[in-house]
C-alpha cells in the first residue's frame, strides 16, 4: 500500500516520478482522495494509463476533473480485467459516451 499525503510529500509530482521509475504498473487499485486544482486537474490522462497494470481497479470518487475521461475511455475496451468506479465525471450528469464500456 502507497499513500502520497501532500501535506508530507510533494504530490502530484510524486505520483509523476513513480509513472516515470515505472512503479505504477504495480499497483492494483488506485482509490483517488485528492482536490482539484490546477497541477492535478487530467493527472490521469494518456500517459497515466500507458503506464498503468492491465488489471487496474480505479476508484474515482474525488473529483471529476481528474482524469482526463477520454483517456480512460480509449483503455478500459483494451483491458478487459481492468475497471473503473467513478462517482463523479468532467461533464455532469454523463452521457451515454459511457454505455458501450462494460467495465
Amino acid at each position: 500500500v502507497t499513500v502520497v499525503d501532500p501535506f508530507i510529500e510533494e504530490c502530484p509530482y510524486r505520483w509523476i516520478k513513480t509513472w516515470q521509475e515505472g512503479k505504477l504498473s504495480e499497483a492494483k487499485v488506485i482509490i483517488l482522495a485528492m482536490g482539484l486544482n490546477s497541477t492535478s486537474q487530467r493527472l490521469l490522462n494518456y500517459r497515466f494509463f500507458e503506464n498503468v497494470h492491465p488489471e487496474l481497479l480505479l476508484i474515482n470518487p474525488a473529483r471529476g476533473k481528474l482524469i482526463e475521461e477520454n483517456a480512460l475511455k480509449d483503455f478500459l475496451p483494451g483491458h478487459p480485467k481492468a475497471f473503473a468506479f467513478l462517482d463523479t465525471f468532467e461533464k455532469e450528469p454523463f452521457g451515454s459516451e459511457w454505455h458501450h464500456i462494460p467495465q
